[in-house]
């Protein structure tokens, strides 16, 4: 907004600067949801894991869509936005747009999940005092591990989206 819309200086370039930053977002979006759609799970935490991601990722892309969509028309008739949002047509009228993201009903589950595997792996790594350590090899596969990576990723993402870590 403070770069292109408030921004009376602001021209062509800034604009299309601000267009390839939204574009940037929008393409490792999309590229996260393609990598998460083509895991393959390999237990049944990694397929909770991943079904959970991805409809953390549809719900946003749906969010995302229904605002360009929405952008779009007010660009495209701009007198039929101001009718809608029952604004005067008058000279310095102005239209808004927001963008509202929301935390998907998934996220309270990968959050519960996030925490359970957490716990377990360190159950598993953390040996107990008053039993010796065996000989044989107590060893994470990569069904847990590729699971708390995949989370973590998922929550980094998300933050970012919903605004809660900004970079400009």
């Amino acid at each position: 907004m403070s770069d292109v819309i408030r921004n009376e200086d602001a021209g062509l370039e800034e604009a299309n600067r601000a267009a390839g930053r939204l574009e940037q977002v929008l393409s490792e979006f999309v590229e996260g949801y393609r990598t998460v759609k083509a895991a393959h799970a390999i237990d049944a935490d990694s397929q909770e894991a991943r079904s959970l991601f991805l409809g953390v990722y549809r719900h946003h892309v749906r969010v995302i869509c229904d605002w360009i969509d929405e952008l779009v028309q007010v660009i495209k008739d701009p007198l039929a936005a101001l009718n809608k949002q029952s604004i005067p047509a008058i000279a310095d009228a102005v239209l808004t747009v927001t963008l509202n993201m929301s935390s998907p009903p998934e996220m309270t589950k990968l959050d519960a999940l996030a925490k359970r595997l957490k716990r377990e792996s360190e159950a598993i790594l953390e040996p107990t005092p008053a039993k010796p350590p065996r000989r044989t090899s107590t060893r994470i596969g990569p069904g847990i591990l590729g699971a708390i990576g995949v989370l973590a990723f998922g929550i980094g993402l998300t933050n970012s989206v919903l605004g809660r870590h900004r970079y400009r």
